[in-house]
């Protein structure tokens, strides 16, 4: 299995790790030698205190490349196998070197091909990319050996120490092997995004590590593909970098976590369309894949997002514990098992509820099989759950459309037992989300009509200014959500607003259709053509612009 990708020795940034080299049997030719390759890391584990030891861990399906000591011409590439092991041959008496680089390649469990490819950037991303190759020339982490002459067949050992950062970058990159093993359970045939994590040591990040998006080539988010393979390129970084505070770089449960949000951030894979234009999610998403406190009420579709992804996490490593560690090493530590947010807290608006809620619902009515998560993965496959109001087919996608498709496919048997455990977390208050009379109310959206009288509404926006508010949106406050049935036909949508930033959104089932900026001067209006359906009408603060704190007031309008 070949890399694609041309990597060049110049991209690392050498440093001396222990080597061993020496021992076994020359079977081979007196031309050539053997030389096996064992690539390790050490690994900081982050528990409920703190940080706790250091242990030897293997690279895991990572790129080695040797080098000649005298050219610095690339001898050979090895994809490392499960133990972080490879083997190549060269001529006997050549003075070589090996890069370890903390880029993974992943074997697709069925069939051919690869699940993942993702590797750790030594870089902070730039807000925009002109191309995929442009992002792929970022440099990547890599370990470099001494330099020995190949005399004999033998074992050549590189250790990536924590001591010098580089141990974080492949520890980050073993995440991506975790998730991606874990994805290829759940669906074998299934491809997934290139990640791609920039982490820098002794520098801070710009975004909170759960943070995961699609790669942009300009402002207006064209969606960058990988130049070989294709796939669409997730971008995120990590915090904390440097060998003593870089608490990220070894939380298996957020990193895990990251790379689940990549799931659902929009351009993570592509539908149907023959030529590969249409994006969507692989999970549907109606929001960015964003990073939100578990323990604010947020709109609903990115409390899903958030929620699920955390679930997930905790469900692939079979870990239901949240460390959260930050830069002076001090632990907030929560667990998906422990419902501590009832009888009156929580709900389907809360990430955290839907994190515990689904892991009380795998473990308990579905009990903790692999079979029960598969069940659990199916209901978020738009082709599993495609009937009305379901995950696959309704006009958003959250928590009580996902839950709907869910017990269906679970069966009736365990409905019950599934709804016990949503109450443990107060979702629906009082009300089963999963019935027409839940869907009627005013939970998760307003009903209208078009053509009638303009709507008019009133958004929360915070302070930017105020310590703590900096980054404050994704409130549930902050948005409001329509469902309008649409004929055949255009349709027009205009909105006012007296706010410096607001957002008008349009979605089917497949994602968005529209957007509409107003300005506090300007109105905007858009039309659009529609098959006849059901769809959904947002308006949202803008995360991107800068609040003083008053309301953000707004006049809609849908014919």
């Amino acid at each position: 299995m070949a890399r694609s990708q041309k990597w060049t020795w110049l991209l690392t940034t050498p440093m001396l790790i222990f080597v061993g080299c020496g021992g076994g049997s020359d079977s081979q030719p007196r031309e050539t030698v053997i030389v096996t390759v064992q690539a390790r890391y050490e690994k900081q584990s982050v528990t409920s205190t703190g940080f706790g030891p250091i242990t030897s861990q293997p690279a895991r399906y990572a790129l080695a490349k040797l080098y000649d000591n005298a050219t610095n011409a690339e001898l050979k590439s090895i994809d490392l196998d499960a133990n972080g092991t490879g083997t190549a041959t060269v001529i006997r008496g050549t003075n070589i070197f090996a890069v370890i680089y903390a880029d993974i390649l992943v074997p697709m469990p069925v069939g051919t091909g690869f699940t993942v490819h993702g590797n750790v950037k030594k870089a902070i991303p730039k807000a925009h990319y002109l191309t995929g190759a442009e992002l792929e020339n970022d440099p990547t982490w890599a370990t470099t050996s001494d330099t020995f002459q190949a005399n004999s067949s033998g074992n050549l050992t590189v250790l990536a120490l924590k001591s010098t950062s580089e141990a974080g970058a492949f520890a980050i990159a073993d995440q991506m092997v975790e998730f991606g093993l874990g994805m290829g359970r759940l669906e074998p045939t299934l491809p997934l995004p290139n990640l791609h994590v920039f982490w820098t040591s002794g520098t801070g990040s710009t975004n909170p590590t759960a943070a995961t998006t699609a790669s942009t080539s300009t402002s207006v988010g064209t969606i960058l593909n990988n130049p070989n393979t294709n796939r669409p390129m997730l971008v995120n970084e990590v915090w904390y970098g440097g060998p003593s505070n870089c608490a990220d770089a070894y939380n298996g449960g957020l990193l895990v976590d990251t790379f689940s949000r990549g799931l659902s951030a929009y351009g993570s894979y592509w539908h149907t369309s023959s030529g590969q234009t249409q994006y969507g999610s692989i999970v549907r998403s109606d929001n960015d894949a964003a990073s939100i406190s578990p323990w604010i009420s947020s709109e609903s579709t990115i409390a899903f997002t958030s929620g699920f992804s955390a679930f997930l996490s905790a469900a692939l490593r079979n870990d239901p514990n949240v460390y959260l560690m930050n830069s002076g090493g001090v632990v907030d530590s929560w667990s998906l098992a422990v419902h501590d947010a009832t009888p009156t807290g929580g709900g389907e608006f809360y990430s955290s509820s839907i994190a515990r809620a689904q892991w009380g619902i795998w473990k308990t009515a579905l009990g903790g099989t692999t079979t029960g998560l598969q069940t659990i993965w199916n209901a978020t496959n738009p082709t599993q759950a495609p009937n009305d109001l379901e995950f696959g087919n309704a006009p958003l996608a959250c928590y009580p459309t996902y839950l709907k498709g869910l017990k269906r496919l679970a069966g009736t048997p365990v409905s019950s037992s599934i709804q016990t455990q949503l109450e443990l977390e107060n979702v629906g208050n009082g009300m089963d989300v999963t019935l027409g009379s839940y869907f009627d109310s005013t939970a998760l959206w307003t009903s209208i009509i078009p053509g009638g009288a303009p709507i008019n509404g009133s958004l929360v926006t915070y302070d930017n200014n105020l310590a703590g508010f900096e980054n404050a949106y994704y409130d549930r406050v902050e948005a409001k959500a329509y469902r309008v049935p649409f004929s055949a036909g255009t349709h027009t949508f205009s909105i006012s607003t007296t706010s410096p930033g607001l957002i008008l959104e349009v979605f089917d089932s497949i994602g968005v259709l529209l957007y509409a900026y107003p300005t506090s001067i300007a109105p905007a209006s858009k039309s659009i053509n529609l098959s006849a359906g059901t769809y959904a009408v947002r308006v949202r603060v803008d995360p991107y612009k800068i609040y003083n704190g008053a309301s953000a007031n707004y006049t809609l309008s849908v014919n």
